[in-house]
Order: structure tokens, then C-alpha cells, then sequence
């Protein structure tokens, strides 16, 4: 087992690499990008299980904030650790019992079909708050399907299956219903966060630095004019 030093931007672990370890954060903050979300993990937060224990490319980037430490264990010392912590192994089987999940149709949030969805409709739906799914999409059937290449039987199919969550509906075999812009992205993030770091949020880690985060949350709040 080794402990490695990281500055503010090194890249500990890359988008489609195959690790070979696990990582678990000693002290510092690692930034994890996931397409256009991304988290924070702190103390005691581990990544890079799936190469270690799947052999699975890694879906993120994972880059240090600031000085962090990070424990970096092979395969034998990862399965003592998660062996002699069962917090760690849940947390590893949640994370991973998800993913296995991802690709069957169902009828939640957590649905790959749905997220799908709500992703490419998030530019064209309202800014004005609305929770219920009645203002018109600026994009019909037709042109959506167009732009996820895929049939728009299925795409109207998949709508009509969603309706039932409260947020996408259609009317008239082609408008596009939704709610607002705001609440779509909501929906995506609270996807990717549960989906990757079970036990996370945008802005802390399962660890001891809300207080940093809250702080960095403030001042972004503040600059982009939402305080």
C-alpha cells in the first residue's frame, strides 16, 4: 500500500483508463467529471473500483483540487480494506448494483432511457419555473429523434412510458411537454451523482470538507447572481 502527493489539477485517473487500483482519498479534495456534471470527493472516498474489480474503463476524469493524498491500494490490499470495512464494501456494491441496473427499461429516474432524454431536452425547454409538464419543448418528435438516432416511434413510445414521472409528456403525436429547464437538470444530477458516488453531493464528499464546500457553493451562488 502507498500513499501518492497530488497538486491542485494533477490527473490521478483518466475518462476510459483501466485501473489497475483503488483510490481512496487521505485528505484534500478530488474533482470527478462525468460529462458535464461533476462532484467532490473527500476523506475516506474511494474510486477506481471498477477497473480494479471489473476490468471496466473508468466512465470520469478524477483530477486533485488542491494538495490532496491519496492511499492507493492493488487488488489484494483493496479486498482486505473493503473485507475489514463493510461500510466500504456497501458502498461498493451500491455503486456497482446500479450500473449493473442501467441498461434495463424501467420506469424511474434512474432509467438510462429516461436520463437520456431529459439531457438533450434540457436546451429546449422553459426557463420560467413550472413543475408540471404543460409548456411546449422548442423541439418536436420528429427533430429529437433526429438528434439521438433513434426511430421516433420509439422515442414517442418512450415519452408516453416516462409521462407517468411527472416531468416529459407529448400531445398531439408530436409536441413535446415539459417542465422547467431547471428542474430537468436537477433530475440529471441527482442521476450522476447517485448513479457514480453513492453517498456523495455536487459540492462535499462522503468526508469532512462540507464547510469548504458550502463556502465555494456561497461565493458561486453570489457571482453568478442566483443569491
Amino acid at each position: 500500500m502507498k500513499e501518492i502527493s497530488c497538486s491542485a489539477g494533477d490527473l490521478i485517473l483518466s475518462k476510459n483508463e483501466v485501473s489497475q487500483n483503488l483510490y481512496m482519498v487521505i485528505r484534500g479534495r478530488v474533482r470527478i467529471e462525468i460529462g458535464k456534471e461533476f462532484f467532490f470527493l473527500s476523506d475516506g472516498d474511494l474510486f477506481g473500483e471498477e477497473g480494479l474489480f471489473f476490468n471496466k474503463p473508468s466512465p470520469y476524469n478524477a483530477s486533485s483540487v488542491e494538495e490532496t493524498a491519496i492511499q492507493v491500494l492493488d487488488h489484494e490490499e483493496a479486498k482486505k480494506h473493503i473485507f475489514e470495512n463493510p461500510d466500504v464494501a456497501f458502498t461498493v456494491f451500491i455503486k456497482n448494483f446500479g450500473r449493473t441496473w442501467r441498461n434495463i427499461k424501467t420506469f424511474s429516474e434512474s432509467s438510462a432511457d429516461y436520463i437520456r432524454i431529459i439531457e438533450e431536452l434540457i436546451p429546449y425547454a422553459g426557463n420560467t419555473e413550472n413543475t408540471l409538464p404543460d409548456v411546449p419543448a422548442g423541439i418536436g418528435i420528429q427533430d429529437l429523434s433526429k438528434l439521438m438516432k433513434v426511430s421516433s416511434s420509439d422515442l414517442l413510445e418512450d415519452i408516453k412510458r416516462f409521462s407517468d414521472l411527472g416531468h416529459i409528456d407529448v400531445k398531439s403525436g408530436e409536441k413535446i411537454m415539459t417542465v422547467d429547464k431547471k428542474t430537468l437538470r436537477k433530475i440529471v444530477h441527482e442521476h450522476y451523482r447517485n448513479f457514480y458516488f453513492y453517498g456523495t453531493e455536487r459540492d462535499k464528499g462522503a468526508g469532512h470538507y462540507s464547510l469548504t464546500n458550502m463556502i465555494r457553493k456561497h461565493n458561486e451562488d453570489i457571482f453568478n447572481g442566483n443569491k
